[in-house]
């Protein structure tokens, strides 16, 4: 299920209600539910998306939550579909991001967009091998809905717990920004790397951001979002923004 299907929308009058009364109960039971893995109800990490549960991750990272969020689409046969999302997010980053020159922004980077932006992201579904995207618990009656929190927090227990756990400090970010996708042993994610260069100069990591940075450039392989020019322009604008972050470079 894509992300534009969690905007709200129950068509069909003879449901309407029925599934509006659904997504009601379904917030009241996950809400309980996460809440034994510490997880409560926050301010939407990006609007566009559903329920949002968050905490904040230990390790001493500055500015960084944890979160699930809970979409609830129209099921084909009329029932309500819930599927969910484990993501990282800091707002502090972001600002940085949205405040250099669009030059250094990888393709399809928006202004508009960024300040929703997440360091990582991952669905329920592609915790699963082979990844299944479409993966959803569809709930057709009430009696279903106790059911279906059960299936959410097993997959935090079963998938998410230990999928944060690989990300509770800014040291164990900063090595996943260097290792390749599985599916695609050469490509580094450009947008994990470059949120994880501007998450140091966030915590005071100057001299990890100028080694990354180094890194991936000399490293000199680009996916299709990313290039050396914008690479460069990228090194350049923080160089300029953090003059701490510029004399670390230097002595790279």
């Amino acid at each position: 299920m894509g992300v534009s299907s969690w905007k709200a929308g129950y068509m069909g009058a003879g449901r309407e209600v029925s599934n509006a009364a659904l997504v009601k109960l379904l917030k009241v039971e996950l809400g309980e539910a996460l809440s034994a893995h510490g997880f409560v109800a926050s301010e939407a990490l990006d609007p566009t998306w559903g329920r949002w549960y968050a905490r904040r991750v230990a390790g001493g990272v500055s500015d960084v939550v944890s979160a699930v969020a809970v979409g609830f689409g129209q099921d084909r046969y009329g029932g309500v579909s819930v599927a969910g999302y484990a993501v990282l997010q800091s707002r502090t980053v972001n600002d940085i991001l949205v405040a250099l020159p669009a030059e250094s922004r990888l393709k399809y980077e928006t202004e508009d967009r960024l300040p929703f932006a997440f360091l990582h992201y991952n669905g329920f579904g592609d915790f699963l091998d082979p990844p299944y995207t479409a993966l959803t618990h569809v709930v057709i009656e009430p009696s279903q809905v106790a059911g279906a929190a059960e299936w959410f927090t097993g997959q935090v227990s079963d998938h998410v717990e230990g999928w944060l756990a690989e990300r509770d400090s800014l040291d164990k970010l900063i090595v996943l920004a260097r290792t390749p996708s599985p599916r695609a042993p050469d490509n580094i994610s450009p947008s994990v790397f470059r949120r994880t260069v501007v998450l140091c100069i966030a915590n005071g990591r100057f001299s990890d951001a100028a080694a990354l940075m180094a890194w991936y450039l000399q490293r000199g392989k680009f996916n299709v979002m990313d290039s050396m020019e914008k690479t460069t322009a990228f090194d350049i604008a923080l160089s300029e923004m953090f003059p701490v972050y510029a004399a670390a470079r230097l002595r790279e």
